[in-house]
């Protein structure tokens, strides 16, 4: 199966195989881990900051099934 491109925001993505974690910090920021660093990753329009960090948890999955 290809690598899947995983959108973070509107200007930047990584691949799904490059994703280490996803967390939401405490200040309500999702953050996801790649073997490059930290990277910012935005809710979609009317997502809550846990439904956005379930979504990218299941892209990444789903990629991996």
């Amino acid at each position: 199966m290809a690598d899947k491109l995983i959108s973070l925001t509107a200007n930047s993505s990584v691949m799904a195989s490059d994703i280490l974690g996803v967390e939401v910090n405490c200040n309500g920021y999702i953050v996801v881990t790649t073997s490059t660093g930290k990277h910012h990753a935005d809710a979609g329009y009317g997502e809550l900051t846990y439904q956005a960090r379930d979504r990218l948890i299941n892209e990444i999955n789903t990629r991996y099934s």
